[in-house]
């Protein structure tokens, strides 16, 4: 217990576990862990003075306190795989320098621009000259409208206004 009390509190996230043979039959389990705000001496100090509360005669125990934990048991009570100490990354890969760019050149003889790009700004061009084209024939028409004679009425003659000087002559 004193391993991982000496693990965790050199551990930055200040958490370890151990697995030690207790008999020729049984495994002791240890789980410790610190807070974060302790300092290693800190957490050394905390876990050693908990040691002392943990029961001698039982089979397993725990205690809690505002800034460790300590529990031991003769069963694996945590997930021996998720604790265990992650493996060392693998050595830095060597910088490799970018390739030099390369120049594509377009054959003689033809541009550079691809047919979808320019179907892309023709397409909506001639839609929009035909919608002017549509909108400016609607416009005239209702202009004729307005400036049409008079209806005639149900005899076919058309009203006639005559204006009548009342003037002597």
């Amino acid at each position: 217990m004193n391993e991982a009390a000496t693990q965790a509190a050199d551990s930055s996230k200040r958490f370890a576990t151990r697995k030690e043979n207790f008999t020729t039959f049984e495994k002791l389990y240890c789980l410790v862990q610190c807070t974060p705000d302790l300092s290693s001496l800190e957490c050394n100090s905390c876990l050693q003075q908990s040691f002392g509360g943990l029961p001698s005669d039982k089979k397993g125990g725990r205690i809690f306190s505002p800034s460790c934990y300590s529990r031991f048991e003769l069963y694996p009570f945590y997930n021996d795989t998720a604790t265990a100490a992650p493996p060392p990354p693998p050595p830095p890969t060597p910088v490799l320098s970018p390739p030099p760019p390369v120049s594509v050149a377009s054959p003689e003889g033809k541009s550079g621009i691809s047919s979808s790009i320019i179907i892309a700004i023709i397409a909506p061009t001639v839609v929009a000259v035909v919608l002017f084209i549509a909108r400016y024939c609607l416009l005239i028409r209702r202009a004729r409208k307005k400036n049409s004679p008079p209806p005639e009425d149900n005899d076919g003659q058309s009203y006639f206004l005559v204006h009548l000087n009342s003037t002597p002559k």
